[in-house]
């Protein structure tokens, strides 16, 4: 007993040691940003760089997930706490994933084998997701670590291992973990449930009923429960409830249904008072410049949304267009190699079930039929943007891993030498061309987005200014590096609108930057500047002062000029001359 603990002990040892000396040699030779502004934002809500203090709403991730992240900030202000914790996830997965097989009764060469095949995956799979990373994306790698693990655990106190993986996953991204679970309840099926023959279909199949089967259930539904009731303290009050129609609505027009053209109903955006320069503001982002912009207003823009998209669209003409945008998604080659393995996977289980093991193939047709109609449910929807494909291709990879591994699908043993030749060419080779492209692409993203930020930094060193730049200019280079050296100071520079807008949390930040409203304060003078990046003209803001301000001009004050990029900075002033 004492060698098992000990094994045990070295197994969790190396694995955590290669997990995060892979993190560090990541971090210090390839960078971890912020694919995307979303992170940004939550990482300056968390931080205190969005309201002045550290805070844990940050909307999207469950607040005691925040509320631990905020909290590190107050014992260590320069350090990114959030994209270390973000990223780290995914690290934990990998250890877990190493773990599985340092842990078994095995060689120490076979070991080895095991932890350079799971490193190579990663590196093909993984990789440039944690070079650049998001919620979304450090969710569903986290949830896929621990579907795999669970359908592969030895010992009852690993579930504590699973039901730690599944926590994150779900206080990171709730509908990942959504949309885990029916693979989750699959293997817990398969494991526990067994058929006898002739007893009749009713009464062949058994669910032998022990406590420790449930444990594992029983703490993940505490825990969500948990920390669901926590949600429901932390974002109480009239303030938040209507910050959450207003979320909603936003969501579906800006991330699936589009703006709603004016042209196409001028008297449904009369009755909201919304005129033509309105939806040119809603159009640009710029939510700050309409006025009395509410969730009911939201509602109804993302039901004229949604009629406009699906206008002359029938039951027939939906399914086929779900049909092309979940197969379009499922087969591009932009999700390769993660796709492509699970496609080979699948295709070599269907296989060996139908020529050794018959009476297993039920439970892979259940698991393809699943996966199959969360697709086209998805695509039937309109829910599959680049971030959910490529989560659920992370959890399809997964399910087909663990199936191999419940099976114990090996290649006969004239086809393994084979098999494992070809097999450690292709990740090696695939493995090196991930490595060198996901180098070049953070080379060329970190350009960019160390010249806003930096531009940033700039902003902030002006406390008595502020700083406003379209929303649309801002999110393209809104990363930003993972650092252990970090300014967290409160933000100067700010966009016309996001989907904070209307929050509680920018109404603090309102009273921490001295100002009543955006519009009040772009109006207001000489402190406060619009900023246009590159090109020597206010655009869209420009036009829309010499719409709806009369007797104002927008005029070209200063440029700032940093790294070869130049920001025009213009102000609301004077009387206009017409």
């Amino acid at each position: 007993m004492k060698r098992s603990k000990y094994q045990i002990g070295g197994a969790v040892a190396t694995a955590l040691f290669l997990s995060f000396l892979c993190m560090a040699v990541i971090y210090r030779k390839f960078g971890m940003i912020y694919a995307i502004a979303d992170d940004v934002i939550m990482r300056d809500i968390a931080s205190g760089a969005f309201t002045g203090v550290p805070d844990g709403h940050l909307v999207f991730i469950k607040y005691v997930f925040g509320w631990l992240v905020s909290r590190c900030y107050l014992v260590a202000p320069s350090l990114d706490w959030y994209g270390f914790f973000l990223t780290g996830t995914m690290f934990l997965g990998l250890a877990a994933c190493l773990y599985r097989g340092f842990s078994m009764d095995k060689t120490g060469i076979w070991k080895s084998v095991y932890g350079i095949f799971v490193l190579l995956l990663f590196a093909q799979t993984a990789l440039f997701h944690v070079a650049q990373f998001e919620w979304t994306l450090c969710a569903a790698f986290t949830g896929a670590s621990a579907l795999f693990f669970y359908g592969t655990i030895k010992n009852s106190w690993e579930n504590i291992v699973v039901w730690l993986l599944l926590l994150l996953t779900f206080c990171i991204r709730s509908d990942i973990f959504w949309m885990l679970l029916p693979g989750f309840g699959v293997f817990y099926l398969w494991k526990h449930v067994t058929y006898e023959k002739n007893t009749g279909l009713a009464r062949g199949w058994r669910i032998p009923i022990k406590l420790s089967h449930w444990k594992l259930p029983a703490a993940v539904l505490v825990s969500v429960v948990a920390v669901l009731l926590v949600e429901q303290v932390a974002y109480q009050g009239i303030e938040w409830e209507k910050f959450e129609e207003f979320q909603t609505a936003r969501s579906e027009v800006y991330d699936y249904y589009g703006m709603p053209a004016y042209e196409a109903n001028p008297e449904f955006f009369d009755r909201l008072g919304f005129n033509e320069t309105d939806m040119r503001s809603l159009r640009h982002y710029a939510l700050y410049l309409v006025d009395d912009l509410d969730a009911e207003k939201m509602a109804a823009l993302a039901e004229e949304a949604k009629r406009q998209s699906t206008q002359g669209t029938g039951t027939k003409e939906k399914i086929k267009k779900a049909i092309l945008l979940a197969s379009g998604q499922f087969f591009s080659l932009d999700y390769a190699p993660m796709n492509i393995y699970g496609i080979m996977l699948a295709a070599y289980l269907l296989l060996y079930c139908i020529c050794k093991k018959r009476k297993e193939l039920f439970w892979i047709l259940v698991l393809l039929f699943l996966q199959g109609g969360l697709w086209l449910g998805l695509g039937f929807l309109g829910r599959l943007p680049e971030r959910v494909a490529q989560s659920m291709h992370a959890a399809d990879l997964a399910m087909m891993l663990v199936a191999v591994c419940q099976l114990g699908a090996l290649p006969s043993e004239k086809l393994r030498k084979p098999a494992f030749g070809i097999i450690s060419v292709l990740f090696s080779v695939l493995a090196v061309l991930n490595l060198w492209g996901t180098m070049k692409a953070n080379q060329e993203k970190m350009v960019a987005d160390n010249n806003y930020q930096l531009f940033k930094a700039y902003c902030r060193s002006q406390e008595d200014s502020l700083f406003f730049i379209e929303t649309f200019m801002a999110e393209p280079v809104g990363g930003a590096q993972i650092t252990t050296a970090g300014d967290f100071s409160l933000n100067r520079c700010l966009t016309l609108g996001d989907w904070y807008s209307t929050s509680p949390l920018d109404e603090k930040r309102f009273e921490a930057l001295g100002i009543s409203s955006v519009k009040d304060a772009i109006f207001s003078g000489q402190s406060v500047y619009y900023v246009a990046r590159d090109l020597e003209t206010p655009g869209f803001f420009g036009d829309y002062i010499e719409k709806t301000q009369e007797d104002k001009i927008v005029s070209l004050v200063d440029v700032i000029t940093i790294e070869g990029r130049a920001y025009y900075l213009y102000q609301v002033e004077g009387e206009a001359v017409r």
